[in-house]
């Protein structure tokens, strides 16, 4: 990962909030983070996350854990983009992919770590939130530009 996609619009390093019931885990994945240059926020469960956001403000992306107590990570991850505004979010957790699916727990097209994963297992991840983030931005400049230019 390249410097530049770690940076914020303000030249800041990108936050990355982490939410996981497992202490030992979530300081695992902040400290890989860390390493990969992104400021980054630990949480252990939604209502800690939702705190953190109102305290702090946006965070750049999370990484939220699909098995959380009390509200499930996709839940977790709804209430923080209604409370924080919409930010890109990696799932992760010790079961597959398929059987989350399955069992309508992950929502459809959602990015997706399964525990225990790598520092480029992260890194590819979050690049893709990046890019996702970019193209979303670039379009809503173009209709913007569209708009003002029809006016």
């Amino acid at each position: 990962m390249d410097d530049k996609a770690m940076l914020n619009g303000s030249g800041e390093p990108m936050t990355v909030l982490v939410v996981d019931d497992v202490a030992d885990f979530r300081g695992y994945v902040a400290r890989v983070l860390q390493i990969l240059g992104y400021d980054v926020w630990q949480a252990e469960d939604g209502p800690s996350a939702m705190a953190l956001c109102e305290s702090r403000g946006r965070p750049d992306m999370a990484v939220v854990d699909v098995s959380l107590p009390g509200l499930t990570g996709p839940e977790v991850a709804q209430h923080l983009q209604e409370r924080c505004g919409d930010m890109g979010v990696v799932f992760m957790s010790g079961y597959a992919a398929h059987y989350l699916h399955d069992q309508g727990i992950l929502p459809d097209g959602a990015l997706f770590l399964r525990k225990p994963f790598t520092l480029p297992d992260v890194a590819q991840a979050l690049d893709k939130v990046i890019a996702t983030q970019e193209l979303m931005s670039s379009q809503t400049a173009d209709v913007g530009a569209f708009c003002s230019a029809a006016d």
